[in-house]
């Protein structure tokens, strides 16, 4: 059968020396280090052809979602909006990259304020970069957290796009500075409450959002992760 998005492509390689557990026994054993963490993803890490094959309907989206994701399916068909194509195809991009990206980031930050004792900060990249239609693709939102789109000349870059990278560079240089992102001209940005049933996830745009992203899918994808490794 086909490869499941998301599967073991980059595993941490144990070496008994300096890596002797995985990341998530290093937290449930209480050896995370106590720092403030902040992490994110971007809204079109993989495409809704890593998904889905050929065209995308409402249809074609709910059977490769029971496809992929078997009993676990349920939570995704309920929570992605998918009765137009044009949802469907929104719906596919935003699985596919749960799958890749998303779920892990969003578990590796919820691990971290469960047991870490220090704050967590998720984002979530929404900015799509000029020649991207359906949105921002793995690794494009250094240039805007650097600031330094106008060394990137190939793009033409837009006010929004200089918008999103100057709220997003003055998150990060907050958080450097004093391991919390937040300071004066900028929306809140909430750390995470790992016993809340909706997240705070800051949307990066020309104009942030504090977005409170229901945990369930999350949830019902880290019970899919669970299943495969039992395989």
């Amino acid at each position: 059968g086909r490869r499941r998005a998301g599967g073991p492509r980059m595993p941490v390689v144990r070496d008994g020396y300096f890596i002797d557990r995985g990341v998530d026994s290093v937290y449930l054993a209480g050896l995370a280090p106590s720092v403030p963490l902040l992490a994110g993803w971007n809204s079109l890490e993989a495409p809704a052809s890593a998904l889905v094959e050929g065209d995308i309907t409402p249809e074609a989206f709910a059977a490769a979602t029971r496809e992929r994701l078997g009993d676990h399916a349920a939570v995704q068909l309920e929570l992605l909006a998918h009765d137009s194509d044009a949802e469907a195809a929104a719906a596919a991009r935003i699985l596919a990259s749960d799958l890749w990206m998303g779920y892990p980031t969003w578990y590796w930050l919820d691990l971290h304020a469960a047991h870490a004792d220090a704050p967590a900060y998720r984002f979530y990249f929404a900015q799509t970069p000029p020649g991207q239609t359906d949105g921002a693709p793995h690794a494009s939102e250094i240039p805007y957290a650097l600031g330094n789109l106008d060394v990137h000349e190939v793009a033409e870059w837009t006010e929004a796009d200089r918008s999103a990278s100057t709220a997003m560079t003055a998150y990060f240089a907050n958080f450097v500075r004093s391991g919390d992102p937040n300071g004066s001209g900028l929306p809140r940005w909430e750390p995470i409450d790992p016993t809340s049933a909706a997240q705070p996830t800051l949307v990066i745009l020309p104009e942030p959002v504090l977005e409170a992203r229901p945990r369930a899918r999350y949830d019902a994808l880290g019970r899919y992760f669970a299943s495969a490794a039992d395989e």
